[in-house]
């Protein structure tokens, strides 16, 4: 049996994306390595424009029995990727889909049944209170799927009675959400019920609600290490997994 060889590209803009992506690799390898599967993984740090780091790893894996591509769902890499899949129609898209790039196969987490969940949860825990003003941070907008939760975070909260007092970009940044906090606070803290925040980076804030005392129903996105504490002691009301 000949040895499946397969590359993995990681476009990975914060550690915590990064450990539950990689830990799933592993998880997978371990249960398909008898079938002689091999994986070699690049990751990358490409935003803002700059691609050359992801082109030379696509370049590098063309030859690859398939290649497995995440975080690359940005405009700017649409050609990159339609020009591997030129060399190797093998290619999967995972975590963030990129719908204008040719691909064999996708596989990402429902992003509105997340926004749905969340609006659901929050409309029960705030179903006796008499205010029900909602507070959502995204992840960047620039990226389809944080539009796509926002718009239907936002509708189903119509839909549920709550209201959605601001919708705050956090870029997908720890420094940035980190930066912008107190004024957020400042502006809507004593007049919100409930948050949601559609990013995996979440420990800012939940650090920021422990620290001042507010006590928001307070729905994050994914579970990992980072959050664990915060979970642990309540801060967090609820979060939503992908996996």
């Amino acid at each position: 049996m000949p040895t499946v060889h397969i590359g993995v590209v990681i476009n990975s803009r914060f550690d915590v994306n990064l450990e539950k992506m990689t830990e799933s690799l592993k998880s997978a390898h371990e249960r398909l390595k008898d079938y002689k599967i091999h994986y070699d993984l690049t990751v990358c740090h490409s935003f803002g424009g700059n691609t050359d780091e992801l082109a030379a790893a696509l370049e590098g894996y063309c030859e690859c029995d398939g290649i497995i591509v995440a975080g690359m769902s940005a405009p700017e890499c649409t050609e990159l990727i339609n020009a591997a899949y030129e060399r190797n129609e093998n290619i999967v898209q995972v975590q963030a889909i990129n719908s204008q790039a040719k691909h064999l196969f996708a596989s990402k987490h429902d992003e509105e049944c997340a926004s749905n969940l969340a609006a659901e949860f929050l409309a029960s825990t705030l179903r006796h209170s008499a205010r029900k003003n909602v507070l959502l941070f995204t992840g960047d907008l620039k990226s389809a799927l944080h539009h796509r939760a926002q718009e239907a975070f936002i509708s189903a909260c119509e839909g549920r009675g709550l209201s959605v007092i601001a919708s705050i970009d956090m870029h997908d940044s720890e420094k940035r959400l980190e930066e912008i906090l107190p004024e957020v606070f400042k502006r809507y803290g004593a007049s919100t019920d409930g948050i949601y925040i559609t990013s995996g980076i979440s420990e800012p804030l939940c650090r920021y609600i422990e620290k001042e005392g507010y006590s928001p129903a307070l729905v994050t996105f994914d579970i990992h290490t980072a959050i664990k504490h915060y979970l642990d002691k309540g801060v967090i009301s609820a979060s939503i997994s992908q996996d």
